[in-house]
């Protein structure tokens, strides 16, 4: 090389010497510190190897660590595997959620998603896994119901709700050999996929993918965004960010070059560089000037980043990091690093922006360009006042009083010595207040009452009415002065006090409150109380309205109070309460981890900004106007996990019911014991205080256990109204909660037990008149049997005793006669007798019965009896009224037979068919008879009433072979 060839040389390289040292210098000088925040994946202290993430539709955080799934609800990460019903995974390597309401999750054989809508498991595909056991998972991607799985092996799956496709090789003979190392972005119709050096290809579903590349580009490592105007935003791995437009490749300087960056997207089309140290934000329109942000403590080596909205999600081989770029978080003023954590006290605005300022670490003075000056010795300034537009009175402890001069920036003694006396050498001034009415007198408030002092004669005594103290004992906090009428807050209560009427008692009405604080405005005084909350009074003491931490204040201890705008500010021990209103919201509160308890704090409002310093425990808090807040009319809140158990079931976990948003919630009977655990922004953390109530059960606002946790235990049946809400917001959700009753709990169990027995009752009254019924006609066929058996041979045995007498040379026949009358009724009793005997209700029996009965009759008229009997005969009991009937229409028939049918041979037939049908038939074979003339007595008819009387089929009439006839009993 000559010497013009190094001289070009050297001259280039100062070039970029200088150009990388001004991108430097501009870096330093734009960049903004900001702190990130690991969120609480569990309570044990555990690492938590995190290798993939992603944000689902309801804003939850999935994440896999270990080999298993975890959701985190904003309070701790809860192994979802355990809560499914038929899954449990297999070696998880990625995740991805869609907007349909999947979680799908790449496992090492196979893919699935989650529905969260039933919070279900579907496998999607597994036979590929088994296909092709080389191909090796590299990454999934998700956008909007679309999901995207590249391999090493060249394979791609692609899924859209019920449809899915597997592409063996992207690009044919190239990416088998290559693979898809690098992840895809979506573009407007299509995915763009890198796949090697300066290639890409854009894939849509049942197409070809189409094959770009340019020889410019050479990346082992990268993505590629596509841009609105055309072209792509290319991540170049280590190399930076490239901007390839109209087929030139850009190096764009002013983003970072590392060995470990990562490049990601949000919904809103905002990108984020990340490395361990620095995050730049930009979006397409802020290439050229980008944000650039500094990390408070560098970031462990990750795995993946999500850009969520306006936070930088950070998956590591530790946890999860937030660095939150957006949304301004509460500030709080500290001149000097020693004074953080130092109780606040008086504070005092100019007309210039400065201000002057004590604590227990000396007094500050603040310039209208922020430069502060520390007055170390004067350690605890209680009050100020201001005595012109440069001088302040500062009431020290022990009653000491001092001037600031803010022309000198010095600080004199007002007089030598102090207020106290032997008897109270300590008066603490903790108030002062210049009369509105007499310039002169100023009203001084501390431990030992109120005081005086005359500006003009510098003179200082307690304050008296009509020659008496009347204040010596009551700890003042607060002055106010209007119209010549003082107002003082003090440990006892409110008070006001006028030269011409004294004192007057304005709160409480009866026994005492300490009053921290008020506010005086046209027609109200607004209290800031020790236990009450917040309370308006009219300017006669009569309440107007109060505000506790179950209406939604913050806290019931208020410190101090403030008008900012048309909005009162209510400073509390947990943060300060925003009343707008008949809406309270809270614009900071403990559970964010601030010291924030304004406790002994001054407040003033900075006239140059409007904006409100509120002092106390933690230092001094700059509130913006209310109108700055983001104050949420609803009240997002989601069951994140519920466990329930009861007598006989073990303690399980639901969450079938506790992913959606709820509007009520069904307890079954026997789960006695319930706990739930509510979420509200998954993301927000550490996450907001939350309390509820339960009207008519819990009707006071009651905070819930530090996870989110409500109990309800031994809850009885019947429908009630669950309120949640944010601790410091007025605004609360309201889910109904049915406990389902028992049984015996139900009023229709009630009314069908009450139906129930007056059925049985009912039943029993009719089985009651059915015995007496039955009885009755029991007791009117024995009178018609006796009636008709045994009466006629009775009256013909009595026929014959008259007879004999008439005819007594007859006697011996008359005697043969009564003698067959006799028997025949004697039989004729035991038949009815043995018709009615329960000891013979049964089938067997009865056949018995008859076929006996039948052949004695044939012996004695010369027949041939033959008895046969068809089935099986039935084992059980012989309905009595059957038996009888049967057993009367036997004899009646065999009667008849034998008075009318001359014949010699009977045969009676009785066959037992299904379903308890019997079908008797009986015949002989007399030379027959006409039926209507031989029987006109009551042969016939006594048969047809039997019949009749068993419900029975009755058929008789002249055949060819003699007399027959037929009954069928059902």
């Amino acid at each position: 090389m000559d010497e013009r060839g190094s001289f070009i040389f050297m001259t280039n390289l100062k070039k970029q010497f200088l150009f990388s040292f001004f991108i430097c210098f501009l870096w330093v000088i734009n960049a903004q510190s900001i702190a990130s925040y690991r969120l609480p994946l569990s309570n044990d202290g555990a690492i938590w190897v995190v290798k993939d993430l992603a944000i689902d539709y309801q804003e939850y955080l999935w994440l896999i660590r270990n080999g298993r799934v975890y959701r985190f609800d904003g309070l701790s990460a809860v192994d979802v595997g355990n809560s499914i019903a038929g899954w449990y995974p297999e070696s998880p390597l990625g995740i991805a959620t869609t907007s349909d309401g999947r979680v799908y999750i790449a496992e090492q054989t196979r893919l699935g998603y989650i529905d969260l809508s039933d919070w279900t498991y579907h496998v999607v595909l597994e036979k590929f896994y088994a296909d092709f056991p080389q191909a090796q998972f590299l990454w999934i991607e998700a956008e909007q119901d679309q999901v995207i799985l590249g391999f090493e092996t060249g394979h791609l799956i692609f899924v859209q709700g019920k449809r899915s496709e597997v592409v063996t090789d992207l690009v044919a003979k190239v990416t088998q050999t290559t693979g898809l190392f690098n992840p895809p972005v979506r573009g407007a119709k299509s995915w763009i996929i890198p796949f090697q050096q300066g290639h890409w290809a854009e894939y849509f579903p049942s197409a070809v993918p189409k094959t770009v590349w340019h020889e410019s580009i050479n990346f082992e490592q990268g993505q590629l965004f596509p841009l609105s105007r055309g072209g792509f935003l290319i991540h170049g791995g280590g190399r930076g960010l490239f901007q390839f437009q109209k087929n030139q490749l850009q190096h764009l300087d002013q983003f970072m070059k590392h060995d470990r960056l990562l490049v990601a997207q949000n919904q809103s089309g905002q990108w984020v560089q990340v490395s361990p140290d620095h995050v730049i934000q930009f979006d397409e329109r802020s290439l050229n000037k980008p944000n650039y942000h500094i990390l408070s403590k560098p970031l462990p080596d990750f795995n993946r980043i999500v850009y969520h909205r306006d936070q930088v999600l950070v998956a590591h081989d530790q946890g999860i990091d937030v660095v939150p770029l957006g949304g301004v978080l509460p500030t709080v003023y500290q001149p000097f690093p020693e004074l953080e954590n130092q109780s606040t006290r008086g504070i005092h605005f100019f007309n210039q922006g400065d201000f002057f300022y004590g604590s227990y670490s000396g007094a500050v003075y603040v310039d209208s360009q922020g430069v502060p000056k520390r007055f170390p010795e004067y350690t605890i300034v209680y009050a100020l006042l201001a005595l012109d537009e440069h001088r302040l009175l500062m009431g020290n402890e022990g009653g000491v009083l001092d001037v600031f001069d803010r022309r000198t920036q010095t600080i004199t003694p007002f007089f030598p010595g102090k207020l106290g006396t032997p008897k109270n050498p300590e008066i603490y001034l903790m108030a002062m207040a210049r009369s509105d009415t007499e310039p002169e007198m100023i009203y001084m408030g501390g431990y030992d009452g109120l005081w005086t002092l005359n500006l003009t004669t510098r003179e200082v005594k307690p304050l008296t009415f009509e020659g008496k103290r009347f204040s010596q004992f009551n700890r003042v906090r607060a002055i106010e002065i209007h119209e010549g009428l003082v107002t003082f807050s003090s440990h006892q209560g409110l008070y006001s006090f006028s030269p011409e009427d004294g004192p007057t008692k304005l709160y409480p009405a009866q026994g005492q409150s300490m009053v921290y604080d008020h506010y005086w405005s046209k027609d109200t005084l607004w209290l800031a109380t020790q236990s009450q909350g917040l309370v308006a009074i009219n300017h006669q003491g009569r309440l107007l309205a109060s505000w506790r931490s179950s209406d939604g204040l913050v806290s019931d201890q208020v410190f101090g109070v403030e008008r900012l705008g048309k909005s009162i500010i209510a400073l509390t021990d947990r943060g300060y309460s925003v009343l707008d209103g008949q809406s309270i919201y809270s614009g900071l509160h403990g559970a964010k981890g601030a010291s924030i308890e304004f406790n002994h704090g001054s407040h003033a409002i900075n006239p140059m900004n409007n904006k409100l310093y509120a002092g106390g425990v933690g230092g001094w808090h700059i509130i913006p106007l209310p109108s700055a807040h983001r104050q949420q009319n609803t009240l997002n809140v989601r069951l994140s996990e519920w466990k329930t158990s009861g007598p006989s079931t073990p303690l399980k976990n639901e969450f079938v019911l506790g992913y959606q948003q709820l509007s009520a919630i069904q307890i079954l009977p026997e789960n006695t014991y319930n706990q739930f655990r509510w979420a509200l922004d998954p993301l927000d953390v550490p996450r907001p205080g939350m309390r509820y109530r339960i009207p008519g059960i819990l009707d006071d606002w009651t905070p819930m256990m530090d996870e989110g946790n409500i109990e309800l235990t031994y809850l009885s049946a019947g429908t009630y109204q669950l309120d949640i809400a944010v601790v410091g917001s007025s605004v609360y959700k309201t889910i109904e909660v049915i406990k389902v009753p028992r049984l015996l709990e139900r009023p229709v169990f009630w009314v069908l037990l009450v139906f129930l027995g007056m059925s049985v009752v009912l039943v029993l009254f009719w089985f009651r008149w059915k015995v007496q019924r039955d009885k009755e006609r029991l007791r009117t066929a024995i009178a018609a049997d006796l009636h008709d058996e045994i009466g006629s041979l009775l009256g013909g045995i009595m026929n014959q005793a008259q007879l004999a007498g008439m005819v007594p040379h007859k006697i011996p026949q008359i005697m043969d006669k009564i003698k067959v009358s006799s028997k025949k009724g004697l039989e004729s009793l035991a038949d009815i007798v043995w018709s009615i005997d329960q000891q013979h209700d049964h089938w067997q029996g009865m056949m018995e019965k008859m076929q006996a009965h039948g052949q004695e009759v044939a012996r004695t008229h010369g027949w041939v009896f033959t008895f046969q009997v068809l089935g099986p005969i039935p084992e059980g009991r012989m309905p009595q009224l059957i038996r009888q009937n049967m057993w009367m229409m036997f004899k009646e028939m065999l009667h008849n037979t034998a008075k009318h049918a001359s014949a010699t041979r009977v045969i009676c037939q009785i066959q037992f068919e299904q379903k308890r049908r019997i079908v008797w038939t009986y015949s002989d074979d007399g030379p027959g008879f006409n039926f209507d003339h031989s029987f006109a007595g009551n042969g016939v008819k006594n048969l047809k009433m039997r019949a009749k009387k068993i419900k029975a089929q009755f058929f008789y009439g002249q055949e060819d072979s003699g007399a027959a006839y037929h009954i069928i009993i059902d």
